[in-house]
């Protein structure tokens, strides 16, 4: 594989959508996941005629910060002023145009060649060889994460070329993922709807991680030499984050594949997107002068991934709270498909279990106050539990001793050292209407399959028994507004569209044919 080094590697798979294929990003990323999930990434090569702008001006200014490449340390366990100071002492100022300049000096300079006869490979070598050797001080720049601007058009470009109108309602734009997913359910700017931009230059680089709330990402190389991807699948995560937190550097991939770890290599070029699947952990390394734009993003099949990320409690580093998520769902149930409506049902069910045993336990405790909450009209910093920092929704527990802290139920011990009666626990809902809403799921669940049943005993039946069109028609009528955006119902909408078409032929040659007699099976 172009740029990748000569070791054993998991194959990624590479797309290549053609433009009916690439008009519905979920429902394509949906069709390849099967394929491409157990890799952890996969490439998809855009269409030839999909040519969006860059609307990055090369007069653009931004913050780059300094990388050591030689023995690369982790920087987790320095104490947060160190890192502030050490950032700020090395940060510097550039333009696009000039960082570009610099960017391909410092190529040409460091491997004494034209920089377009620097081979991927020999970059990526070079690379890995650095970060071994002890002594090396080699340096590089890369920007801050840029989340002010977008290489893509927005509703706030200004002076757009009609060919570029297209691409701003375009799904692949990445201003417009985030709304495709049940992100959109949360209607105020979160942070992590929003892309982040980079600028790199040969041997800046990423670290290996995982996204917020192991969620997905959508890469997009808008222009500059290509990077090196390196993936370990969301399959082998607790393996991986065990063996990273005894090696406190940037690990070679060579070392992960000979402690039995799979990790996979890929090479994105300009104008390619790098998509990366649920709870996976990635590391990136730039062959040169370029500017790449990510999102996170999370399908329907996220959401087990988000329920086992919050109850981690590793939540607190990111901008939504899970549960409320969950409920905003619940709201919109007319508009899920039933496989979401399923995955809600185990994770409302699980999540319930938890909290109601909690709420038991703190009121064997003697807290005997409540309050009802209306925690989504709260800002998210001011009702973060101040222990774990993750943002609280379903209940809080309050201290009048410091009535502006709150914390969640698993912290309420450390709160303060007041009594029972000093505290206040704050609910968003009663356990009766909790109890109420997981059997609102039961039942819809229960509904759909019923209705399949049904469906399914017509299409068993014997060809004198099978359903003519029109009572076909009122057996999709009865469930089939509940479950539209589900499978089945798109395809027996289909199958009775067609079977409308053979019947109008067949009255128009065939005079003595009666509207809706034609029965017909689901295929």
């Amino acid at each position: 594989m172009a740029g990748a080094e000569e070791w054993e590697e998991e194959v990624v798979p590479v797309f290549h959508p053609n433009s009916e294929e690439f008009q519905n990003l979920v429902e394509y990323i949906r069709q390849i996941s099967p394929v491409a999930e157990k890799v952890g990434m996969c490439k998809i090569c855009p269409p030839k005629e999909w040519l969006p702008p860059c609307l990055v001006d090369e007069d653009h200014s931004f913050t780059a910060v300094v990388q050591n490449v030689g023995t690369i340390k982790d920087v987790r366990n320095i104490p947060t002023s160190d890192k502030e100071t050490f950032q700020s002492e090395n940060n510097k100022q550039f333009t696009v145009l000039s960082f570009g300049k610099m960017a391909d000096d410092f190529k040409r300079n460091h491997f004494k060649a034209p920089v377009d006869k620097i081979s991927d490979k020999l970059v990526i070598e070079e690379f890995w060889n650095l970060v071994a050797c002890s002594s090396s001080d080699v340096t590089v720049y890369q920007s801050q994460k840029l989340d002010n601007i977008s290489g893509f058009p927005t509703k706030d470009s200004k002076n757009l070329f009609p060919e570029d109108i297209a691409y701003l309602n375009s799904n692949w734009n990445l201003n417009n993922v985030a709304e495709q997913t049940v992100l959109r359910y949360f209607t105020d700017r979160l942070p992590m709807k929003v892309p982040t931009c980079s600028i790199g230059m040969c041997f800046s680089h990423s670290r290996w991680k995982s996204d917020d709330f192991w969620s997905c990402s959508l890469n997009y190389l808008h222009w500059g030499e290509s990077q090196t991807w390196y993936c370990v699948s969301g399959s082998y995560s607790d393996v991986f984050e065990k063996f990273r937190a005894d090696h406190n550097v940037l690990i070679n991939p060579k070392t992960l594949i000979g402690n039995g770890i799979p990790v996979s290599c890929v090479v994105q070029e300009a104008g390619e997107f790098l998509l990366t699947f649920c709870h996976s952990s990635v590391a990136r390394v730039s062959h040169g002068f370029s500017f790449l734009e990510a999102v996170n993003f999370c399908p329907d099949s996220w959401m087990p991934f988000g329920y086992d990320f919050s109850v981690r409690q590793l939540s607190g580093r990111c901008g939504f709270s899970f549960e409320e998520l969950v409920f905003r769902l619940l709201l919109r149930l007319d508009s899920l498909d039933v496989s979401l409506v399923e995955i809600l049902h185990r994770i409302l069910s699980n999540l319930l279990s938890v909290e109601v045993g909690a709420v038991e336990g703190i009121t064997a405790w003697g807290l005997v106050k409540r309050k009802q909450e209306a925690f989504e009209l709260v800002s998210a910093d001011v009702r973060r539990c101040c222990v774990c920092q993750k943002i609280l929704f379903l209940f809080a527990v309050t201290c009048r001793c410091q009535e502006a802290a709150m914390v969640c139920l698993n912290h309420f011990g450390d709160l303060c050292c007041c009594g029972p009666a000093d505290h206040c626990l704050h609910y968003r809902y009663t356990l009766t209407v909790l109890d109420e809403k997981l059997k609102l799921l039961e039942g819809r669940i229960g509904a759909y399959d019923r209705w399949v049943q049904k469906i399914e005993d017509a299409l068993s039946a014997s060809d004198n028994e099978r359903l003519e069109l029109a009572k076909m028609k009122q057996l999709k009528m009865e469930l089939g507004r509940l479950f539209r955006g589900c499978q089945l119902v798109s395809r027996l909408e289909r199958v009775i569209s067609e079977a409308e078409s053979y019947s109008s032929f067949a009255r128009l040659h065939f005079f003595n044919a009666s509207p809706g007699s034609f029965a017909f099976q689901l295929k």
